[in-house]
């Protein structure tokens, strides 16, 4: 296995939105921005 990349968080990032889960996808692109991720979507 393999760590997840910005691909993999992206792809989550984007499916809590589509799925209407917006407080989710704010506070996990707040995670990652912590850990040195800047999303690119």
């Amino acid at each position: 296995w393999q760590k997840p990349n910005l691909v993999t968080y992206n792809v989550l990032v984007t499916r809590f939105c589509k799925q209407n889960r917006l407080d989710e996808a704010i506070e996990f692109l707040r995670e990652l921005s912590s850990k040195g991720f800047e999303p690119n979507i």
